[in-house]
């Protein structure tokens, strides 16, 4: 996957990455958006945002089928925002759920 935009604080990363849809685009109507992706105008692929605690994967969302001038410019959609509260939500938990450990 081609990371795209990162978003850091001090221990957190929120990251959006995409990689190729291997699935073709199966859009009655939209024969026009086809030929621009065959013609390499269009990008078609997979999106992944995922958050990082200190560089290890709490939690990630992917969406198929994206389809947008640029990988980059996904961040613009809506998408994009359900995606960062997906994993935001997600992440959370998994912290929630993470035994502690005390030091001895």
């Amino acid at each position: 996957m081609e990371t795209v935009y990162t978003f850091k604080t001090r221990r957190f990363t929120l990251e959006l990455a995409a990689e190729p849809e291997n699935d073709t685009p199966d859009w009655s109507g939209a024969e026009e958006d086809i030929q621009r992706i065959e013609r390499g105008e269009l990008v078609y692929f997979v999106a992944r945002v995922r958050v990082l605690l200190d560089g290890r994967e709490l939690a990630a969302d992917y969406l198929g089928g994206c389809c947008y001038e640029s990988a980059g410019s996904f961040r613009q959609d809506p998408y994009f925002y359900d995606m960062v509260r997906s994993a935001i939500k997600d992440a959370r938990a998994a912290i929630r759920n993470t035994p502690r450990l005390r030091a001895a």
